[in-house]
């Protein structure tokens, strides 16, 4: 099938790989934000208080990847968050990505606030995309970062993925903040009156329909991959998502890892593991990338040969 949203094609080829749950909640993301919807979803707590994926069952840090420079500086933004999240009792944390070519098409905003609910404390996330340069980008960052407590002192792009701005929301609400900096009524209504999330649980619904019903429709009959690609298609608003290059990835990679930013911005979508662990996983002697089957191990390196790999 031919389309003017390539990626969909390899996203699509490869949900057989994941949990239906999993792959409507990548799909579900996609959507809101060719829609530029606010992306809302939780991250956990496990016992030793590090943040756990509930969709990919698998602790965030470990489906990091730190094999290029932009992923070596998000882990330390992704380190400094763990950290303010395992001391703090509440406040905000935000994460800005200004867009860079051939990694990030469009700028984005990660927003975690602590919470607790019903006695269980978990990290509320709200991935928001915005259609600015990098330098637009910074901007927002340096008028955000007069509010924080921390008060990074922001000078340069490559400061952005490694400094999170933290927020004290004692009296006022972190959404007043950027209402200050980012004059967007509709998107900040989308977040005030809770429609984002309807919007995100309606996507949900929609996506897990299409995953399940490409096992056995109403008919009976299984739906092809073109009747999967016309169906989201047919969902999809006119935006470019964040991270088409990830989608295209997919189709050789089983979309397994990511970098920080990548991970913690749509917290499934690059995640892929199975009850061995994560699919992708670095060789410690030639520092080159494995990508092993869902459901098998490998026995040595695929590129050096090593037996160090672990699997």
């Amino acid at each position: 099938m031919s389309n003017e949203r390539a990626e969909i094609t390899p996203f699509l080829g490869t949900w057989r790989n994941k949990t239906i749950s999993q792959a409507a909640e990548e799909l579900a993301s996609y959507l809101l934000e060719t829609k530029r919807i606010p992306d809302p979803y939780y991250f956990s707590f496990d016992e030793d208080g590090d943040l756990f994926s509930p969709s990919a069952r698998c602790k965030v840090k470990d489906v990091i990847r730190t094999v290029n420079v932009i992923g070596q500086q998000e882990v330390i933004a992704f380190d400094a968050i763990t950290g303010w999240t395992k001391s703090a009792k509440s406040g905000a944390a935000v994460w800005f990505s200004p867009a860079s070519e051939g990694v990030y098409p469009v700028s984005k905003i990660i927003i975690s606030e602590l919470e607790e609910n019903n006695g269980v404390r978990r990290l509320r996330n709200r991935a928001i995309l915005l259609d600015i340069d990098a330098e637009k980008c910074l901007e927002y960052a340096r008028q955000v970062s007069g509010y924080s407590i921390n008060r990074p002192f922001l000078t340069h792009l490559e400061q952005l993925r490694t400094t999170p701005i933290i927020l004290g929301t004692e009296g006022s609400c972190w959404i007043n903040i950027f209402e200050e900096v980012i004059a967007d009524d509709v998107l900040w209504d989308l977040i005030k009156t809770g429609q984002d999330i309807e919007e995100k649980r309606q996507a949900l619904c929609q996506a897990q329909r299409i995953f399940t019903s490409a096992l056995t429709d109403e008919t009976g009959v299984r739906l092809t991959q073109d009747d999967m690609e016309r169906r989201v298609l047919s969902m999809l608003g006119t935006r470019s998502g964040s991270c088409p290059v990830l989608f295209l990835k997919s189709i050789f990679q089983s979309i397994v890892s990511g970098s920080a930013f990548e991970i913690f911005s749509a917290h499934s979508l690059m995640v892929g593991s199975d009850k061995y662990g994560s699919l992708e996983f670095e060789c410690p002697r030639c520092k080159r990338t494995n990508r092993r089957p869902h459901g098998r191990l490998i026995p040595n390196c695929q590129h050096c040969g090593s037996s160090e790999v672990g699997c």
